[in-house]
């Protein structure tokens, strides 16, 4: 099993990666092990990994109040139900705060978190009807995390504002070419940060809604303290789990009385969103409100350490 082998070379080298020390030749990059812990699979696969520092699994974990969220599966609160087809974020500016004060800023943290059931969407290249299909991605690993005990977490929801409005400038997962395929996941003025959509059922009657939010001014930051230190340690990876509650979305915000999109006579094929209830850039006040929203969606749920 040469792969195998080429794991049992690297370490004997001294490490996960293959070390200067080890001069017989060059070894081809390992890209699948087997027969070797989970856990150290996973800190093999992290680009220019250095093994005297740790890694971080970010999970987001999703729910609607204290359920676990399933897309398409309803959920009642206040005499209302609500079932989901997607939620997606950018999470941005990654950085952990030591027990000491002292802060960590990740590098070129920009990842896209999502619990998505699939859509059709508007592309404005081919100017028709594309489909993109499901996908989940609610772990973030992180690796080259400095060892040391942290106490908290901050992060934004969002794309600062240097990035959003330079849309030329690359960094981490953001590409903007890229994001014209994630079912059409950018403005011409801004990166979608978030977006929530599904139905709600309310005194017998359906109401589809499709909220997002975008522009520098609906950046969010979020800071999660805690309450058990996240320990960072060299070659090991540490778990913090942050609890996302959907329900929270719709605080102060009435379903039924939002805008519906409106149908377009020349646009046939385009009106997929046709009656839906909407919060978008065409609503700035609701938009803002939606986005304190989400802000306020995260909270802390537990830590393991290896």
């Amino acid at each position: 099993m040469k792969k195998l082998n080429i794991f049992r070379i690297a370490m004997l080298c001294g490490g996960i990666s293959l070390m200067a020390s080890c001069k017989k030749k060059e070894v081809e990059p390992i890209t699948e092990v087997v027969n070797v812990p989970d856990t150290l699979r996973r800190i093999i696969v992290i680009p220019n990994y250095d093994p005297s520092k740790g890694v971080l699994s970010l999970n987001f974990n999703h729910h609607f109040g204290d359920r676990p969220l399933e897309l398409g599966r309803e959920y009642r609160s206040a005499n209302k139900s609500f079932r989901f087809h997607q939620i997606r974020y950018w999470i941005s500016g990654v950085k952990l705060i030591r027990t000491d004060g002292s802060i960590y800023e990740v590098p070129d943290s920009y990842y896209f978190v999502e619990k998505f059931g699939g859509e059709y969407y508007i592309s404005t290249t081919k100017r028709d009807t594309q489909y993109v299909a499901p996908s989940t991605r609610e772990e973030v690993i992180i690796g080259n995390i400095p060892v040391g005990d942290y106490r908290a977490l901050t992060f934004n929801v969002g794309i600062d504002s240097v990035k959003n409005s330079n849309f030329a400038l690359k960094a981490g997962e953001l590409d903007i070419d890229k994001m014209y395929s994630v079912a059409s996941w950018v403005w011409k003025t801004s990166y979608i940060f978030s977006r929530v959509s599904g139905v709600m059922d309310s005194a017998n009657l359906q109401y589809p809604f499709y909220f997002e939010a975008g522009a520098n001014q609906n950046l969010r930051v979020i800071t999660i303290n805690l309450t058990t230190p996240l320990k960072s340690r060299a070659a090991k990876i540490s778990y913090l789990h942050l609890k996302v509650d959907v329900s929270k979305v719709f605080e102060g915000i009435n379903v039924v009385s939002l805008p519906s999109s409106q149908r377009l006579p020349t646009w046939a094929i385009h009106n997929y969103l046709a009656g839906t209830k909407t919060i978008n850039a065409s609503n700035a006040p609701m938009m803002s409100m939606y986005s304190n929203n989400v802000q306020n969606m995260f909270s802390f749920q537990k830590v393991v350490n290896q």
